[in-house]
């Protein structure tokens, strides 16, 4: 017949060397292999395994149990050695430990991620083998619409398998970093930024692997690619020392000038009136709409911008609102303003000259006690 050969990374597939099985399966018994060959000794309680799969009765339960493994028995042959694939008792079931076949798992499996340590070129060549045929999440699109219990196992099972794949590909990464084959290295922090990119320490040693190839202006756009993602996603920045490396990496002779941060001087309360609530405020933010680029508006800071409407009209001229403006406390105004600030400041050192200090309105002068307590920008009084 072939050998069988089970994928369960990426989409689900089950076939033998001359045919697609898994279509001729339904999707319970599809389910019912995989439960098993997951499962501790590829084996389990028929009650147990009926119960993950039909919440029927008892009875039902186990009629549609048996009916399901005839359809394994019928799709799936026997092996070269006349082994039966699935072994049923009449209190569990069980993959043949004899049945010769292949499944992707098989390369994480074999992998004892304690031997991390050790220059094992055994252990080097799972750690090349799984990293090459592991593509994809565990089941990709596989579910069962009336099954909760088995897709509640899906999930539980992707994150182990996710987690256990990235544990594998950081033992690669380390070989390949002790070696010097800095090209793999990068491949592999890429592939881990791909399976979850908010993993800011791959971040980190990807940038670090860009300075150590003299790849300086990738290391910067890896960062704003990193800051972009978590501020996007998230609504958080990168730990200090991702933002510390960049820092190093702008203001380094070696960096272009275009690079460095642009110092931006705004003047603000000229023309004071302390009985109009907000005033400075809505003037600060009409000059930083003049300073930000259109997609800082409408991207991540677009939430903040959606408060800001509210004292400063022109923002309505940059974004589309996505949700109707209702009265906003006070304290959410300033800190919409204050992280828009803090936003820009990652490419602006941003100097606030307040004029008039004696005549700052009532509400613009807590925004700017706030604005004094943090690092966005710094405030003088001229």
């Amino acid at each position: 017949m072939g050998t069988l050969n089970i994928r369960m990374m990426g989409s689900f597939s089950i076939n033998n060397d001359r045919e697609d099985l898994f279509s001729k399966l339904s999707s319970k018994s599809a389910a019912i292999i995989a439960l098993l060959v997951c499962n501790e000794n590829r084996k389990m309680a028929r009650d147990k395994l009926a119960s993950v799969l039909w919440a029927d009765s008892f009875e039902t339960a186990n009629y549609n149990l048996r009916y399901n493994l005839w359809n394994i028995k019928k799709v799936i042959p026997c092996d070269d050695s006349g082994n039966e694939f699935i072994i049923s008792t009449k209190d569990y079931c069980c993959i043949n430990p004899d049945y010769s076949f292949e499944c992707d798992l098989m390369a994480l499996e074999g992998i004892d991620l304690k031997e991390g340590e050790k220059e094992d070129q055994q252990l080097i060549d799972k750690l090349i083998f799984a990293r090459k045929n592991l593509k994809g999440d565990f089941l990709d699109q596989f579910y069962i619409k009336d099954s909760d219990d088995f897709n509640e196992w899906v999930l539980f099972q992707r994150a182990r398998y996710q987690k256990k794949h990235i544990q594998s590909l950081n033992l690669l990464l380390d070989y390949y970093t002790r070696e010097g084959i800095y090209e793999d290295a990068t491949e592999i922090l890429e592939d881990i930024l791909r399976v979850n990119p908010y993993d800011e320490e791959a971040c980190y040693r990807l940038m670090k692997l860009h300075i150590e190839k003299n790849e300086r202006h990738l290391a910067i756009m890896q960062y704003r690619k990193c800051y972009n993602t978590l501020r996007q996603e998230l609504n958080i920045s990168p730990q200090k020392k991702i933002k510390d490396l960049y820092m190093t990496l702008v203001d380094s002779e070696e960096s272009s000038d275009k690079l460095r941060r642009e110092n931006v001087v705004i003047k603000v309360n000229e023309y004071a009136d302390p009985g109009c609530d907000y005033i400075l405020m809505s003037e600060l933010s009409e000059k930083l709409l003049e300073i930000s680029r259109r997609n800082q508006v409408s991207g991540a800071c677009k939430r903040y911008w959606m408060d800001i409407s509210e004292i400063q009209p022109r923002v309505l001229d940059y974004i589309e609102m996505d949700y109707k403006i209702t009265t906003i406390k006070d304290i959410r105004l300033y800190n919409s303003l204050k992280n828009i600030l803090s936003y820009l400041s990652d490419e602006k050192n941003i100097q606030i000259l307040v004029a008039n200090n004696e005549k700052i309105d009532y509400k613009s002068r807590q925004f700017l006690g706030i604005l004094e307590s943090s690092n966005a920008a710094s405030v003088k009084y001229i």
